[in-house]
C-alpha cells in the first residue's frame, strides 16, 4: 500500500473450519500494531476490540468447526498519510437466522446465548429470568451445550469490556441482554391445540410475562399476536386464527427478527465507533466469509454460502489466470498456456436471468406459491440445459449442485419462505410499542443499514446504487447485490489471497490427513497457481517507472534519450546476464519471481555507499566546528575563574574582619540578656511559692468552715428524721388503738340491734306514724306540684347563674384587655410623638452637619497650608478627632439602648398580664367547684379518702385571696409574684370588688336552691332504679375521657410552645429566663390541678343531669324536657368551654408577641455590633490619615448613619401606625362583643359563635413541621393511633398519607438531615409498635396495609415513568424534586415483610391446634366412620369432632379474610397469605398422616377428602384466592396422599400410581403404602413385594428426586409488594380530630 499508493484487500478463503477467522484476526492485529501511533492508540484497541463481540453474537459452534462464522464481514482499516490507523468500517453480509430456533445435533445456537445462560445465578441479571441453556428450547436443541477449553462466563466478561471499550454504555449492554433473554424466553411459550383448527397461550404462561417485562409490552397483545394474523382485503380487515405449526412458525420468525434487528444495531454501533477522524489517504480490506459448507441436510443458507464461494473463486480464477494469461498474449511475449478450472456456468446457473434466484423471486410473487412448484421451475429450465444441475434419483424435494469444491445436495423445504423473511406486521406493531425507547427504535422501519454508505473509498469505479422498490426486497436479491457490490470492491483494490487448508474433519489437533490437503488445494486452484507462478512472470513493470526508480543504476553511455526502451533494456542487460530472467513486452517489462527482489538489493547497496560518502564528509565538518568553538570557550573560562578567584579572596579578608567584630558585640549582648531573664525567672518563682503557700492556708480555712456548716446541717437532718419517724409511729398507735375501740363499739351496737327489746322500742308508736303518713300523704301530693314548679325556678335561676358567671369572666377579660390596650395605645402614642421629635431632631442634626462639613472642607484647606508648620498641632488634632468619634459613637448608641431598655419593660410587662390573667380564671374555676362541692354531691366520702382531704384542703369563694394570690399555688407562685411586683394588681382593684360582690350574691342564691334541691332528691332517691348509679358512672367516666383527651392535646400544645419559646431567648435576659422558669413550673402545677377540678365538675354536672331526669320520671310523668328546658347544662358546658379557647388564643397572642421582640432585640443587637465593628475599623485606619481626610471621612460616615436611622424611624413610624389601627379595631371588637354576651340571655350556646370562613386556597398537598415536633409527629401517626378508629370513616391507610405528606414537606425544604431523622424516626416507631402488638391481627393487618402504602406512594410520586404514566398533572407536579428515596423503599419493603412473616406467625399458631382435628381427625361423613370398638369411638373420635372440624378451618379463615380487607391490604398480598396458609394446611395435614400408622386406610382417606371440599370451596368462593390451579398444587399432596389411600393397588395400578402421584415424593408414597392399615375383612394388607415394585418404578423415573418424607411447614412465599396506583388527591386529605397534630400546618 505504501509502495505502490494504492489499496489493498486480503481474502480469507477454505472450508468451515479451515481457520479463515483466526488468520483475519491476525491479520488485523498485525495491522493495528504496525499501523499504531503513540497518539491514536484508542483507535488500534477499538479495531482489536470488534473481534471479540462479532464472535459473540456471529459465531456458532458447528459439527466440523467450534467457532464457525455464520455471517460474512469485510472490514476496511483506513490509513492516513502517516500510514498510522485512524478508523474502519465492517460490512456484514447474510447472517444465518435460522440457527436461532434451530440447531443439529452436536452443534449449538450463538455464542452469546450461553454465555448469558453461564450468569443465571450472578445477581446483576436476576432480572432477565435465565436459566442454564438445557432448559431453552433454543439452546438445547444441539443436546452438547458445552465446548471444551471454553469458558462462557469469561468470554461474557471480555465481551461486555470490548462494548464498554468501542463506547456502548452499560445501559445498552444491559437493553441488549434484556432482548437476548427474551429471545430465548420466547422459545420456551407453550403454544397448545385449541379448538379446531386454533392454538392458544396460557395468560400465565411465566415465560410470556418475563418476555412482556423485560420488552415493556402489552402481554396481552403479544399473547393474542402470537396466535393470530389480521388479513387485510380492500373492504375489510379480519383477524384470522393460526393453527399450531403456523404459529410456531411466526413465533419463530418473530425470534430470528428480533436477533437480526439487534445485530444490525451492534454492527452499526461498531462502525461509528470505528468511523475515521481524520483524512482517508489509503486503506487494507480484509474479507472473512463463511466457507464452503456441505452437510447432512443443506438449505437456503448453504445454497446462499456456498453461491459466494462460488462468486470469490471466479474472482480468484480471474485475476490469477485469465487476466495473467490475457495480458500475456496482449503484450506478445513467448509464453506456454495452463489449463485451469473455470466454475463461471456454475454462477450463471445461479445467478444470470432465470436462474435458480431469478425463478425463486419470481415464485415468492406468485399467489398459491410453494417450494415444490419452484423445484419443478428448476427442472424446467436448467435441468437439460445445464452441466452443473443434478436431480436426486430418490428424493422428490431435492436438487443437486456441482460446485467447484463439491457436489452438494439442497432441500428445497423452506425455501421461500426463508427467501421471503416476512414477521407478521402485527408482532411489530408490539415492539414497536415498548414503553422502552431502545426496543421501540429498533423495529421501527429504517433503511438496511447493510447497504448504507456510510464508508466512503476511493475507488476507479463508483459502488452499486441499489434500486429501492416500494416492496421488500427478498434475500435472495440483497444477498446477491451485496455480493455484486463487495466484488466491485475488491476489484478496485489489489487483492492477496490466504487459503486456508483444513488438516482433518474430525477437529483433532496435530492431526494431518494428505489427500484431505491435496483435495482442497486442487478445488480452490491452489496448484495450477502454483504452476503458472513457476512457468510465468509474476512481476511487470512499465519502462517509464522502471527507469523512475533503477536510473541510479545506470552508466552514462546505457542513456538513450530518444527512447526510453532502449535505455531501460541497456541497463537490465548489465544488471541480469541470464535473458530467460526476463522479458520485454510492448508497454512493459517482465520478470520471473526473484528478479525485482535481487534488483532492489543493487538499488539499495547504490543508496548505502552514496550515504555513507555523504555523512563521512557531514560529520568531517561538524568535528572540526565542534574542536574551534570548545577551544575559544575554555580560553574565555580561564579569564573569568581567575578573576573570580580574586574577587573571592578579597572578599573573605573583609568577612572575617567583620565576623570578629560582630562575635564581639553579640556575645556581651547574650550575656546580658542570660542574666536579666534568669534574674526574673527567679523574682517570679519566688512570688508564684509564696501566693502557693497563701493560698493553701485560705483553702484550708474554707474547708474547715465547709466541714463545720456540713455537720450541722447533716446532725440537724438527722434529728429531723428521727422525730418524723416518732411521730409517725405515734399516730400509727393512735390510728390502731381507735379502730380498735371504734371496732368494740360496732359490736356493743349490733348486739343491741339483735335484742328483743331494742326491736320494741324501734317498733314503739310505729301504728301512730303510720296513721300520720297516710294523713301526709294528700300534703305531699300538693307539695310535689309546688315543688316542679321550683325545680323550674331552679333551672331558671342556674341558667341567669351560669350566664351570669360567664359575663363575669368576659367582663373581666374585656376590662383587663381593653385596660392594657387603652396604655398600649397611650405609649404608642407618646412613643409616635417621641419617634418624630427624634426625626426632626436627625434632620436638624443633618442640616447642622452638612454645614460643618462645609466649614470642615475649609478648615481642611487652611490645614493644608499649616501641615508643614507644626508637627504638634496635627497630632493633637488627630487626638481630639479620635475623641469626636468615641463620643458621637456613644450618642448614636444611647437611643438604641433606650428602645432596648424598653423593649424588655413591655416584654416583663405581658408576662405581668398573662400570669395575672391565669391566676384569676384559676381562682374563679377553683371558687366555682369549692361552692359545689360544699352544697355536697351524694357521693360516698370514706374515712381517710383521698378526695376528702382534698376538699379539706380548697378554699371557698369567700376565702381566695385576690389580690394577693390562691392558697393552692404555694409557695412558688408568690415567689413568682414578689419577681414580677404587685404594682400591676392594684390596677384592676374596683372591678374586682364589684365582681366579687356580684358574685357572693349569686352564690348565695344558689346555696338556696341546692338546698331545695336536696330535699327533692331525699324524697324521691327510694324510686331510684338500680341502673341509675351505672347510668352515672358511664357517663362520669365518659366525661373525664373526653375533657382529659382535650386538655391534654391544647395543654401539651401550650407547655411546649412555651419551653421552646424560654429556650430561644437570649442570653442577655438570663434573670427575665429564670423568672420565667419559675412561673412555668407555678403554672404546670395550677394547670394540673385545674383539669382535675373541671373533670370532676363536669362529672358533677352530669350527676346532676341524671338526677334531674330520675326527678321527672317520678314527677312529672318522664318529661325531663321540662327540668332542662332552658339548656342551662349545655350553656354553662360552652361557657367553660369559650373561656378555655379565650385563655388559649390569649397564650397564643402573648407567644407571637414574645417571638417577635425577641427578634426585634436581636436584630437590633447584631446591627449595634456591626456599627460598633465599623466605627472600630474607621479609628484604626484614621491613624494612618492626615486630619483633612480624617475629617471627610468621618463626616461621610455620619452623612450615611443619619440617613439610615431616617430610613428606620420612618419604618418604625409606619409600623406603630398600622399596628395603632389594628389594635382600635381589635378594641371595637371586642367592646362590641362584650356588649353582645352581656344583652343574650338564653340564646347563648356552643355553636353561637360567629362563623369563621377560610378563603379559598391552592394546597400543596403536604404538611409542614418544626424539627422539634419530629418526635411528636411520629407519635401520634405511628405509635399513639388505635386501629378501632379507622373502623367506620377513615381509611387504614391514612398515616401512611400522612406520613408521605411531611416527607414532601423535607423534599420540598431540601433538608437532607430533617428527611433521614424522619425516616429513622418513622421506622423505629413502626418496628416498636409490630412488636408490641406482635400477637394482634388487627394491628399487624393496619401496619402492613400502612408499609404498602408508604412503599406504593414512594413509587408514585418518584418520578419514574413505570409509576407516573396514570398520575394526574397535579399527581406530576407532586412528585419529589430532591431526593431519590429508592434505598428508602427496600427498608420499608424488608418491614412489610417482617410484618407479612409476623402474620403468618400468627396465623400458624391459630391453625396448629384446629387443622389436624379439622382435616385428619374428623369424621364428617358418620356413615364410613372407623369401625374401632364404641368405648374408643366415644374418647378418641367423637371428643376432637366436637373441638375442631372443618368449618373451624373456614371460620378461621374467614376471619381472616375479613381483617384483611377491613385493614387495606393490597389484594395480592392478600392473596400471597392465604396461599401460605393452603400450603400450611398441607404441610401440616400429610406430615401428621405420616406419622399415625392408625388411620392409613381406605374409609380415612375418604374423610380426609370430604373434609379438604370445604377448605376448597371456601378458596373457589373467595375472590382473594389464586388461580384454581395454583390452589390445586398446594393443596395437592394432602389430596394425592387421601387419593392413594383410596386407590387400587394390584401390580397393573404401578404405573398409574407413579404417573398420578406426581406431588408426592417416593419416600411418601412408600412410607404411605408402608403404613396401610386395613380397617375390616374387605380389606388386604399391601404386600411387601408390591411396595418394593412400586419404589423401584419410582426410582427408575425419579432420579433427581430429593429424598425428603416431611414438608417443610415452615416455607414462606417471597412477598413482592405490587405496585397500586392511588387516585387520591394529597391536596383534599383533612387531618381527623382523633390524630392530634395541632402542632402540623397544611400548606
Amino acid at each position: 500500500m505504501v509502495q505502490f499508493d494504492k489499496n489493498q484487500s486480503i481474502i480469507v478463503s477454505g472450508e468451515s473450519g479451515a481457520g479463515k477467522t483466526v488468520s483475519a484476526k491476525y491479520a488485523m492485529r498485525y495491522f493495528a500494531n504496525v499501523g499504531g501511533s503513540s497518539e491514536e492508540t484508542q483507535v488500534e484497541k477499538k479495531v482489536l476490540a470488534s473481534n471479540p463481540i462479532m464472535e459473540s453474537i456471529g459465531n456458532a459452534k458447528t459439527i466440523r468447526n467450534d467457532n464457525s462464522s455464520r455471517f460474512g464481514k469485510y472490514i476496511a482499516i483506513d490509513f492516513n498519510a502517516k500510514t498510522s490507523i485512524i478508523g474502519a468500517n465492517m460490512r456484514t453480509y447474510l447472517l444465518e437466522k435460522s440457527r436461532v430456533v434451530y440447531q443439529a445435533p452436536n452443534e449449538r445456537n450463538y455464542h452469546i446465548f450461553y454465555q448469558l445462560c453461564s450468569q443465571h445465578d450472578n445477581d446483576d441479571f436476576k432480572m432477565l429470568a435465565l436459566m442454564p441453556p438445557e432448559e431453552f428450547f433454543y439452546t438445547n436443541q444441539g443436546g452438547n451445550a458445552a465446548i471444551d477449553g471454553v469458558d462462557d462466563s469469561a468470554t461474557l466478561e471480555e465481551t461486555r469490556e470490548a462494548l464498554a471499550l468501542i463506547g456502548v454504555p452499560e445501559e445498552h449492554q444491559m437493553m441488549c441482554f434484556r432482548i437476548l433473554a427474551a429471545v430465548l424466553h420466547l422459545g420456551n411459550i407453550r403454544i397448545l391445540e385449541g379448538e379446531g383448527d386454533t392454538c392458544v397461550i396460557k395468560a400465565d404462561d411465566p415465560h410470556l410475562c418475563t418476555i412482556a417485562e423485560l420488552l415493556s409490552v402489552d402481554p396481552t397483545n403479544l399473547r393474542t399476536w402470537l396466535v393470530y394474523t389480521r388479513i387485510r382485503t380492500v373492504s375489510e380487515v379480519v383477524n384470522k386464527p393460526l393453527n399450531v405449526s403456523a404459529a410456531r412458525f411466526a413465533r419463530d420468525a418473530l425470534a430470528k427478527h428480533i436477533y437480526a434487528q439487534l445485530f444490525l444495531w451492534i454492527v452499526e454501533q461498531v462502525n461509528k465507533s470505528l468511523a475515521s477522524t481524520g483524512k482517508i489517504k489509503s486503506f487494507i480490506g480484509v474479507l472473512d466469509i463463511y466457507g464452503f459448507e456441505t452437510f447432512e441436510i443443506n438449505s437456503f443458507e448453504q445454497f446462499c454460502i456456498n453461491y459466494a464461494n462460488e462468486k470469490l473463486q471466479q474472482q480468484f480464477t480471474q485475476h490469477v489466470f485469465k487476466l495473467e494469461q490475457e495480458e500475456y498474449v496482449r503484450e506478445e511475449i513467448q509464453w506456454s498456456f495452463v489449463d485451469f478450472y473455470d466454475n463461471q456456468p456454475c454462477i450463471d446457473l445461479i445467478e444470470s436471468k432465470l436462474g435458480l434466484l431469478d425463478l425463486l423471486d419470481e415464485e415468492c410473487k406468485m399467489p398459491k406459491a410453494s417450494d415444490e412448484n419452484w423445484l419443478r421451475k428448476v427442472y424446467d429450465h436448467h435441468l437439460k440445459k445445464s452441466k452443473h444441475l443434478v436431480k436426486p434419483r430418490f428424493a422428490q424435494t431435492a436438487f443437486t449442485i456441482t460446485h467447484f469444491a463439491d457436489t452438494v445436495t439442497y432441500q428445497s423445504d423452506c425455501f421461500l419462505e426463508k427467501n421471503r423473511d416476512t414477521v407478521l406486521e402485527e408482532q411489530l406493531k408490539v415492539l414497536r410499542g415498548s414503553e422502552f425507547d431502545f426496543v421501540a427504535d429498533l423495529f421501527f422501519d429504517e433503511e438496511d443499514p447493510r447497504i448504507k454508505d456510510n464508508y466512503k473509498i476511493k475507488m476507479n469505479t463508483a459502488p452499486a446504487k441499489f434500486v429501492q422498490s416500494g416492496k421488500k426486497k427478498t434475500v435472495g436479491s440483497q444477498f446477491r447485490e451485496s455480493l455484486k457490490a463487495l466484488m466491485e470492491t475488491l476489484n478496485t483494490t489489489t487483492p492477496h489471497y490466504v487459503r486456508c487448508i483444513k488438516p482433518n474433519d474430525t477437529k483433532a489437533s496435530f492431526t494431518f490427513e494428505p489427500k484431505r490437503g491435496v483435495e482442497q488445494l486442487r478445488a480452490c486452484g491452489v496448484l495450477e497457481t502454483v504452476k503458472i507462478s513457476a512457468a510465468g512472470f509474476p512481476s511487470r513493470w512499465t519502462y517509464q517507472e522502471f527507469f523512475h526508480r533503477y536510473r541510479l543504476l545506470s552508466k552514462r553511455h546505457h542513456v538513450d534519450k530518444a527512447s526510453v526502451r532502449k535505455t531501460c533494456e541497456n541497463i537490465l542487460c548489465s544488471l541480469i546476464t541470464d535473458p530467460d530472467k526476463y522479458q520485454f513486452g510492448k508497454t512493459k517489462m517482465f520478470f520471473r519471481a526473484g528478479q525485482v527482489a535481487y534488483m532492489e538489493k543493487l538499488r539499495s547497496d547504490r543508496l548505502r555507499s552514496a550515504c555513507m560518502a555523504i555523512q563521512k564528509t557531514v560529520r568531517g565538518w561538524l568535528a572540526r566546528k565542534r574542536y574551534q568553538r570548545i577551544r575559544r570557550a575554555v580560553l574565555r573560562l580561564q579569564t573569568l575563574s581567575r578573576g573570580y578567584m580574586a574577587r573571592i579572596r578579597y572578599r573573605q579578608m573583609l568577612e572575617t574582619r567583620a565576623t570578629i567584630t560582630i562575635q564581639k558585640m553579640a556575645r556581651g549582648y547574650l550575656a546580658r540578656k542570660h542574666y536579666k531573664v534568669l534574674r526574673a525567672r527567679i523574682i517570679r518563682l519566688q512570688a508564684f511559692c509564696r501566693g502557693r503557700v497563701a493560698r493553701q492556708q485560705v483553702e484550708e480555712r474554707k474547708k474547715f468552715k465547709s466541714s463545720t456548716i456540713i455537720q450541722a446541717h447533716v446532725k440537724g437532718w438527722l434529728a429531723k428524721k428521727r422525730y418524723d419517724k416518732y411521730r409517725r409511729g405515734i399516730v400509727l398507735l393512735q390510728s390502731h388503738f381507735r379502730r380498735r375501740k371504734a371496732r368494740k363499739e360496732l359490736l356493743v351496737l349490733r348486739v343491741e340491734a339483735r335484742s328483743v327489746e331494742h326491736q320494741r322500742q324501734l317498733n314503739h308508736g310505729l301504728e301512730n306514724k303510720i296513721i300520720e303518713l297516710q294523713q301526709k300523704i294528700g300534703e305531699l301530693r300538693k307539695e310535689g306540684t309546688a315543688m316542679a314548679n321550683k325545680v323550674h325556678e331552679v333551672a331558671e335561676l342556674k341558667t341567669q347563674v351560669e350566664h351570669l358567671k360567664k359575663v363575669a369572666d368576659d367582663a373581666k377579660t374585656a376590662a383587663y384587655q381593653i385596660s392594657d390596650l387603652e396604655k398600649e395605645v397611650a405609649r404608642l402614642k407618646e412613643e409616635l410623638v417621641v419617634a418624630r421629635q427624634t426625626i426632626e431632631t436627625k434632620q436638624n442634626e443633618v442640616n447642622e452637619l452638612l454645614s460643618q462639613v462645609k466649614q470642615l472642607k475649609k478648615e481642611g484647606e487652611q490645614a493644608r497650608v499649616d501641615l508643614r508648620r507644626s508637627s504638634a498641632e496635627h497630632e493633637s488634632a488627630a487626638l481630639t478627632s479620635e475623641g469626636d468619634v468615641q463620643r458621637r459613637i456613644e450618642e448614636s448608641t444611647a437611643p438604641l439602648r433606650r428602645d432596648y431598655e424598653a423593649l424588655q419593660a413591655n416584654y416583663q410587662k405581658l408576662l405581668k398580664n398573662y400570669n395575672r390573667l391565669e391566676q384569676r380564671v384559676e381562682s374563679y374555676q377553683e371558687a366555682d367547684f369549692a361552692r359545689q362541692k360544699t352544697g355536697g354531691d351524694g357521693e360516698d366520702q370514706g374515712y381517710g379518702s383521698q378526695r376528702d382531704s382534698e376538699r379539706a384542703r380548697r378554699k371557698s369563694l369567700e376565702e381566695v385571696e385576690w389580690t394577693t394570690a390562691t392558697g393552692a399555688a404555694g409557695e412558688g407562685r408568690r415567689r413568682s409574684q414578689t419577681v414580677i411586683g404587685q404594682a400591676d394588681e392594684r390596677v384592676d382593684g374596683n372591678v374586682l370588688a364589684t365582681l366579687q360582690k356580684k358574685l357572693r350574691s349569686l352564690e348565695e342564691e344558689k346555696k338556696g336552691l341546692k338546698r331545695s334541691l336536696e330535699e327533692a332528691e331525699e324524697k324521691i332517691s327510694e324510686s331510684e332504679q338500680p341502673g341509675s348509679l351505672s347510668r352515672l358512672k358511664g357517663s362520669k367516666e365518659q366525661i373525664l375521657t373526653q375533657e382529659l383527651e382535650l386538655d391534654n392535646r391544647n395543654l401539651r400544645k401550650e407547655v411546649e410552645s412555651l419551653r421552646h419559646m424560654l429556650a430561644n431567648t437570649s442570653r442577655t435576659d438570663e434573670q427575665v429566663n429564670a423568672m420565667l422558669h419559675g412561673q412555668y413550673d407555678v403554672l404546670g402545677e395550677e394547670l394540673e390541678r385545674r383539669r382535675e377540678e373541671c373533670v370532676q365538675l363536669r362529672s358533677i354536672l352530669a350527676s346532676r343531669s341524671i338526677d334531674t331526669g330520675l326527678i321527672a320520671k317520678a314527677s312529672y310523668g318522664g318529661e325531663v324536657e321540662i327540668v332542662n328546658e332552658d339548656g342551662e347544662l349545655e350553656m354553662a358546658y360552652q361557657s367553660q368551654k369559650e373561656a378555655n379557647s379565650v385563655m388559649l388564643v390569649q397564650m397564643q397572642d402573648m407567644k407571637e408577641r414574645y417571638e417577635t421582640e425577641a427578634n426585634d432585640r436581636e436584630r437590633d443587637l447584631k446591627l449595634l455590633r456591626a456599627e460598633n465593628d465599623r466605627l472600630q475599623d474607621f479609628v484604626t485606619q484614621s491613624a494612618s490619615l492626615t486630619p483633612e481626610a480624617k475629617m471627610e471621612k468621618m463626616a461621610s460616615m455620619e452623612i450615611q448613619r443619619l440617613t439610615g436611622e431616617n430610613l428606620d424611624l420612618r419604618d418604625r413610624l409606619d409600623k406603630m401606625d398600622e399596628d395603632n389601627r389594628k389594635l382600635k379595631k381589635a378594641v371595637a371588637q371586642l367592646a362590641q362583643r362584650s356588649q353582645l354576651q352581656a344583652d343574650s340571655t338564653a340564646q347563648i350556646s356552643g355553636d353561637s359563635l360567629a362563623e369563621v370562613r377560610y378563603k379559598e386556597r391552592s394546597w400543596l398537598g403536604m404538611l409542614e413541621f418544626d424539627r422539634a415536633d419530629l418526635q411528636s409527629l411520629v407519635a401520634e401517626l405511628v405509635l399513639n393511633p388505635r386501629v378501632e378508629q379507622f373502623n367506620d370513616f377513615l381509611p387504614s391507610t391514612l398515616p401512611a398519607f400522612l406520613l408521605f405528606m411531611c416527607i414532601r414537606y423535607t423534599d420540598y425544604r431540601n433538608d437532607e438531615s430533617l428527611v433521614k431523622s424522619l425516616m429513622a424516626s418513622a421506622t423505629k416507631a413502626i418496628k416498636r409498635v409490630v412488636k408490641g402488638f406482635i400477637t394482634n391481627m388487627d394491628y399487624l393487618s393496619f401496619w402492613l396495609a400502612n408499609l404498602c402504602q408508604v412503599v406504593n406512594c414512594l413509587r408514585q410520586y418518584s418520578g419514574e415513568k413505570q409509576y407516573s404514566d396514570q398520575n394526574t398533572h397535579k399527581q406530576n407536579e407532586q412528585c419529589l424534586m430532591n431526593f431519590d428515596l429508592s434505598d428508602y423503599i427496600n427498608v420499608f419493603h424488608d418491614i412489610a415483610f417482617w410484618v407479612y412473616e409476623s402474620i403468618l406467625q400468627f396465623i400458624r399458631n391459630e391453625l396448629s391446634t384446629v387443622v389436624v382435628p379439622a382435616i385428619v381427625d374428623n369424621e364428617g361423613i358418620p356413615s364410613i366412620s372407623d369401625s374401632r370398638p364404641s368405648g374408643m369411638r366415644g374418647r378418641g373420635a367423637s371428643q376432637p369432632a366436637k373441638k375442631s372440624s372443618p368449618d373451624t378451618v373456614v371460620r378461621l379463615m374467614t376471619g381472616y379474610l375479613r381483617t384483611l380487607n377491613a385493614r387495606g391490604v393490597p389484594e395480592d398480598v392478600a392473596r400471597l397469605i392465604f396461599r401460605s396458609m393452603s400450603y400450611y394446611i398441607s404441610a401440616t395435614s400429610l406430615n401428621n398422616l405420616l406419622l399415625r400408622k392408625e388411620l392409613c386406610h381406605w374409609s380415612r382417606g375418604m374423610q380426609i377428602r370430604y373434609n379438604l371440599s370445604h377448605v376448597e370451596e371456601f378458596l373457589r368462593e373467595s375472590r382473594l384466592s389464586p388461580p384454581s390451579s395454583q390452589t390445586q398444587e398446594l393443596l395437592e399432596p394432602i389430596i394425592q396422599a387421601s387419593q392413594l389411600l383410596q386407590a387400587r393397588k394390584t401390580d397393573s395400578d404401578i404405573n398409574d400410581i407413579c404417573l398420578m402421584y406426581n406431588k408426592l415424593t417416593t419416600q411418601q408414597i412408600v412410607k404411605i403404602l408402608s403404613s396401610y392399615t386395613p380397617q375390616n375383612e374387605y380389606e388386604e394388607k399391601i404386600p411387601q413385594s408390591f411396595i418394593q415394585k412400586v419404589q423401584d418404578h419410582l426410582k427408575k423415573h425419579r432420579s433427581k428426586e430429593e429424598p425428603t418424607i416431611m414438608m417443610n411447614v415452615d416455607y414462606v412465599f417471597p412477598l413482592s409488594i405490587p405496585f397500586v396506583h392511588s387516585p387520591l388527591k394529597l391536596e383534599e386529605i383533612l387531618i381527623p380530630e382523633c390524630i392530634n397534630l395541632t402542632f402540623v400546618k397544611k400548606i
